[in-house]
């Protein structure tokens, strides 16, 4: 397993939304760290008890995954 550096901050930001309804963004400039707090996210929900199988990862910069990008429907 990689170690990241802790983003405790930015990581209870994202629990204190976690049960609202709402969708949630991140943003900021490539390479900035984007995929690795929802990296550090994910491991902090398993370890809350949720199970790995509710969450879903979708990277849009995946070559498998962008066949479905244009029949979003489906």
């Amino acid at each position: 397993m990689k170690k990241y550096t802790n983003r405790e901050e930015y990581i209870s930001k994202l629990l204190a939304y976690k049960d609202i309804g709402l969708i949630k963004v991140v943003s900021g400039l490539r390479r900035c760290g984007k995929s690795t707090l929802f990296e550090l996210y994910r491991q902090k929900l398993i370890q809350m008890g949720v199970g790995s199988q509710q969450i879903v990862f979708l990277n849009f910069e995946d070559f498998e995954l962008r066949k479905f990008l244009s029949d979003l429907e489906s």
